[in-house]
């Protein structure tokens, strides 16, 4: 690896360096709390400056561990009240086929397609709030109980803490309940209190399906209940 630090005490730094595999005794040991997540090896670049004391702002990181490439910069802040955080990641073109090699519990899954997206956090730094983020999937596919969907372009866009979400699915294909569905559609949107579902169409057996429909949160809060 290698660096470099400007100033003293240091005001701006740059680094890069190879990273070793992750797994779960590694997040114990340099965090102190264990993740079920594994990270392959890699290499780390971190350009970084600390303008005032207590503030330390991220120009840059980036991570690249085939699959895997991320990228991120944001800034902490200390204070009496605590440290706050903000800060935007994003990543490029993540083949959901090897999601399994980073967390064992995705495999039953089975899932497929590019993931790319980011999400940009900030408040306090024990619970960052989800200002804005967005997630898109390509060619979709995955099992889950009484579900099967395959070959669908989905994506999702969040605010205010995910109290305003949108989510469209063009195509794909799949089962529900042992019967067969293809030509999916969906166009909804979560917002504040209020499910909005502007399209949902599938074609089911023999039959062209298509609902629209609005509902108060409190109303499927008690359908779940």
């Amino acid at each position: 690896g290698s660096g470099a630090v400007t100033g003293l005490p240091p005001r701006e730094m740059e680094f890069e360096a190879a990273a070793p595999p992750l797994g779960t005794a590694d997040w114990q040991r340099y965090f102190g709390k264990p993740l079920d997540l594994r990270l392959p090896a890699g290499r780390w670049r971190l350009r970084a400056e600390m303008p005032d004391p207590g503030k330390f702002r991220v120009k840059m990181l980036k991570v690249d561990a085939p699959p895997l490439s991320l990228s991120a910069f944001g800034a902490v802040e200390l204070s009496s009240a605590g440290p706050t955080v903000k800060a935007e990641v994003a990543v490029a073109n993540f083949p959901l086929s090897k999601a399994a090699d980073f967390h064992a519990g995705w495999t039953r899954y089975g899932l497929r397609g590019v993931l790319a997206g980011s999400v940009m956090l900030s408040g306090p730094a024990g619970r960052p709030q989800v200002r804005r983020g967005n997630l898109r999937v390509s060619r979709a596919s995955g099992s889950f109980p009484n579900f099967s969907v395959e070959e669908g372009d989905l994506t999702l866009t969040a605010s205010d803490d995910l109290s305003n979400l949108s989510l469209g699915v063009v195509g794909g294909r799949g089962r529900v309940f042992s019967n067969d569905f293809s030509n999916l559609a969906v166009k909804a949107g979560l917002v504040k209190d209020d499910l909005r579902l502007d399209d949902f169409s599938f074609r089911w057996i023999d039959s062209n399906i298509r609902l629209k429909a609005l509902i108060p949160v409190f109303e499927i809060s008690k359908l779940l209940v």
